[in-house]
């Protein structure tokens, strides 16, 4: 999968600027993006006349690693839409963390940015 991103990386024209490689465990939380395995960050720093052509080809990006089984980190991530994050957690998952939302913050008092982008 990693030989597979960076070189649609290379083919598309984007090299990035750094990328680490960790290795993670999963986790028991609701909506976390560790499974059991490793993770790639890439980080790109476009022109700004490349920024719609980088966002289309990190999109694709995304796309391959959710029909992979992976997943995002919510925090690093600028392109993730709520549709496409409920595809990557699961509905099961949206729902339980909807649920506890709603027990421990029925008001929705809290609501960063992120939470406005991923659950509306």
């Amino acid at each position: 999968m990693f030989t597979d991103l960076l070189q649609l990386s290379r083919r598309s024209g984007f090299a990035p600027l750094w990328g680490i490689m960790r290795k993670h465990r999963a986790d028991p939380f609701v909506l976390s993006c560790h499974v059991d395995g490793f993770s790639l960050e890439l980080v790109y720093r476009p022109e700004p006349n490349d920024e719609a052509r980088l966002v289309r080809v990190l999109q694709e990006m995304l796309n391959r690693v959710i029909d992979a089984g992976g997943r995002l980190s919510v925090a690093q991530d600028k392109i993730l839409d709520a549709p496409t994050f409920e595809r990557m957690m699961g509905a099961d998952a949206i729902n339980r963390f909807r649920d506890l939302k709603g027990r421990y913050d029925g008001d929705t008092i809290f609501q960063p940015h992120l939470f406005r982008r991923l659950f509306g």
